[in-house]
């Protein structure tokens, strides 16, 4: 079983938290709308922004070898699929509309 390192660790960590604080300001004081509104749209564009960003980090930082770079790669894809996924759900119950 590979070992799981800090990076192998930190994305999942990361989404796990964003999707808690979402959750929660999702169920937060329903009197304050404006308040509401932006914490929950500063989280949604943290999670949009930051996993992109630490995913291009860890690839063009990444000091392995060539089957080292492929598992990489194929983690990478399946975290991109989750986090497609995640952000098209939370956008839709967020109120974002489509284009």
């Amino acid at each position: 079983m590979a070992e799981r390192t800090p990076r192998a660790i930190f994305l999942p960590s990361v989404g796990a938290l964003i999707v808690t604080l979402l959750i929660v300001g999702w169920l937060a004081d329903k009197s304050n709308w404006t308040a509401r509104n932006i914490w929950l749209g500063m989280v949604f564009g943290f999670w949009l922004i930051a996993p992109p960003l630490w995913a291009m980090w860890e690839w063009y930082t990444f000091e392995g070898n060539q089957v080292e770079r492929e598992n990489l790669k194929q983690g990478q894809e399946l975290a991109r699929n989750l986090w497609v996924a995640v952000s098209v759900v939370l956008g839709l119950l967020l109120g974002f509309k489509a284009l």
